[in-house]
């Protein structure tokens, strides 16, 4: 079965919650100091692989229920 070149690849990627958009080749200072986020940095630089932001809408990170924004396009 051959592959589409139109149809681009679909691949798993870090997701980084915060509560601001960022948008395509936007730049945004980061001051990560939770471990778990240290870490998922880390490992992004180690395997020189990519991380998104993605806009937490409601909820806690810690706590209650998180939401996300959905459609965004």
């Amino acid at each position: 079965m051959g592959t589409d070149a139109s149809v681009p690849e679909i691949s798993d990627i870090a997701l980084f919650p915060l509560s601001t958009v960022l948008f395509p080749g936007g730049l945004l200072p980061l001051r990560i100091f939770e471990t778990r986020y240290v870490d998922m940095v880390g490992a992004c630089m180690r395997q020189d692989a990519t991380f998104g932001v993605v806009l937490l809408v409601a909820g806690a990170e810690t706590g209650a229920r998180a939401s996300f924004a959905e459609n965004c396009t």
